[in-house]
């Protein structure tokens, strides 16, 4: 048996924040955004609803309502496009370690597990990078799923190895250097192509070895 499955970008989209908003720091990253997506509300109407009412009836109500509506625009973008950021940056921040990884695929085999993915934290010039974990089935002591953070943890002796690029197998020695025990925890957020048939695979993975036994 052998399958690879390939990241579901709008359904890792959707998991990551919801795992973010479990994580400590999401909190007062999110009232900040809510603050400042409220101000800019308050200020566009601020400017908006004097210049409307103040030509309301007259001939120059369309200057007026055009002209405030440039101004609330113009002035309540600022705080708008702050705060868009600071949510972004509040997903990213508090949705480690999957928010770091794009590309993400896995293979399941009789043989082991391989998770593969390209790591954003690498320098620039890295395009082509690929961290590789890797778990021999034998190794592999138990693989937990909470359903409700969409999360596999996969226990056991793995391996992990980073390549500066993945195409020439160019291996970072220095960050391959990741030790790995028996009790070591590797976390998979669980937001893939044909996804129940990925966390049914992983449910049955130790079961499978263990009937064989």
């Amino acid at each position: 048996m052998q399958r690879v499955f390939n990241i579901d970008k709008k359904l890792k989209k959707k998991y990551l924040k919801e795992w973010a908003k479990t994580q400590e720091g999401y909190k007062w990253r999110f009232c900040i955004y809510v603050i400042l997506k409220t101000l800019a509300v308050v200020i566009f109407l601020g400017l908006f609803l004097p210049f409307t009412c103040l030509t309301y009836g007259t001939s120059s109500f369309l200057v007026g309502m055009l002209s405030g509506l440039g101004t609330g625009a113009v002035f309540g973008f600022i705080p708008f496009v702050i705060g868009q950021s600071v949510g972004i940056k509040a997903v990213e921040k508090c949705g480690t370690p999957f928010s770091i990884r794009t590309n993400e695929s896995i293979l399941v085999a009789d043989e082991g597990i391989e998770f593969r993915y390209h790591n954003k934290n690498m320098p620039d010039g890295y395009d082509t990078s690929m961290d590789v974990y890797q778990i021999l089935r034998e190794d592999v002591r138990v693989i937990p799923i909470d359903t409700e953070r969409h999360v596999a943890i996969i226990i056991g002796k793995g391996n992990l190895t980073v390549y500066d690029d993945i195409i020439t197998k160019r291996v970072n020695i220095r960050r391959s250097e990741v030790r790995f025990y028996e009790d070591s925890q590797w976390q998979i957020l669980l937001a893939f192509e044909n996804n129940e048939e990925l966390i049914q695979l992983l449910k049955n993975y130790t079961k499978r070895e263990s009937e064989n036994e």
